[in-house]
């Protein structure tokens, strides 16, 4: 690989005036963490990737430098939700370049957050040639790219689909009063008052006097209102208690993604597994959070999230029909 190709962008952010790409070698690392941050953490770590750390003006960046995968699917979801173990076994075949919540298209995203007279125009520019960057075969086997965004970024689907038109997508979500929990029981700075902006449109200290439970509701169901208001289809709905079966059986095939024995085999593997914690097996926590829910999470969540997610279970009702018995997760076959 040539020295431009063995960089990634880790950071898009504006310094004197002037928006800039903060670069980092990625050596022999691949992106297979659950997040991208933490690949960035271990390549900083390394003082020889150091010194190829450099900065760059963001205006500059190619749209099309060489090696670059154009994407192949993007994942929206509603947070805790299983985007993260739908990332983990999709990139769990070394030819899928699995993105899962680069910083730099968030960076994109909200620069107007941080500078008024950033376009909408201009931000497609930058999200085309970031995730050009991002998106290059850093090791020569990569034939298929993904990208996981974050969970306030369906508030901007519109920006992503003129960004990559054509491109498929899909949005995982799951019964509100489980986010809910999830959220009041581990923090999480999407759900902050610091993101209010982007996650609910509205000023730092309005979110920061908001009690935190009718915080998080409001956010779960604005971010269904979203994918609603949008014009999502019931193709691209993926329920949480779809998963995993749902990963090789229709988001591959969706994403134009080969799914062979070995695929499935590996895909399945990688589902057994604790999609945070890939060395822990994974074990539903559902009962548990249904056990810890108050009174005020059950209110707030009626209140403020339940009605768009039952629109949302109504329009995918129309492709999946009754629920059916999960199918048996495929595995790895063995020498033995």
């Amino acid at each position: 690989m040539d020295d431009a190709g063995d960089r990634f962008p880790i950071r898009v952010a504006r310094r004197d005036g002037v928006w800039t790409v903060d670069w980092c070698r990625l050596g022999g690392e691949r992106f297979t963490d659950p997040f991208f941050e933490q690949t960035v953490r271990r390549c900083v770590q390394r003082p020889f990737n150091l010194a190829f750390r450099s900065l760059t003006p963001l205006d500059d960046l190619d749209a099309n430098p060489p090696g670059a995968l154009r994407p192949d699917g993007l994942i929206f979801h509603l947070s805790r939700c299983g985007s993260t173990l739908i990332a983990q076994a999709l990139g769990a075949l070394p030819e899928h370049l699995v993105l899962s919540e680069p910083a730099p298209v968030d960076d994109v995203v909200r620069s107007p957050l941080h500078d008024a007279s950033v376009s909408d125009g201009r931000r497609v520019r930058w999200l085309r040639a970031v995730v050009a960057a991002l998106g290059r075969r850093h090791h020569g086997d990569e034939r298929h790219f993904v990208l996981k965004l974050d969970s306030w970024h369906v508030h901007d689907l519109a920006l992503f689909e003129r960004a990559f038109p054509g491109v498929p997508w899909i949005f995982v979500y799951r019964e509100p009063l489980e986010i809910v929990v999830s959220h009041a029981r581990q923090f999480a700075w999407g759900m902050s008052a610091a993101n209010a902006p982007a996650m609910m449109g509205m000023g730092v200290v309005s979110a920061a006097a908001m009690p935190r439970i009718e915080y998080i509701a409001r956010a779960v169901g604005r971010m269904c209102e979203a994918v609603l208001t949008h014009g999502v289809s019931a193709g691209a709905l993926v329920h949480y208690r779809e998963l995993p079966v749902a990963i090789w059986e229709r988001i591959a095939p969706r994403f134009g993604l080969p799914v062979d024995e070995r695929a499935a085999a590996a895909m399945g593997a990688a589902a057994r597994r604790n999609a945070k914690d890939p060395a822990r097996v994974f074990s539903s926590d559902r009962e548990a959070k249904l056990f810890e829910t108050t009174g005020e999470m059950r209110a707030a969540t009626a209140r403020w999230a339940q009605e768009p997610y039952e629109r949302l279970e109504e329009l995918a009702r129309s492709r999946r029909g009754p629920r059916s018995v999960p199918a048996v997760v495929p595995r790895a076959r063995s020498d033995g």
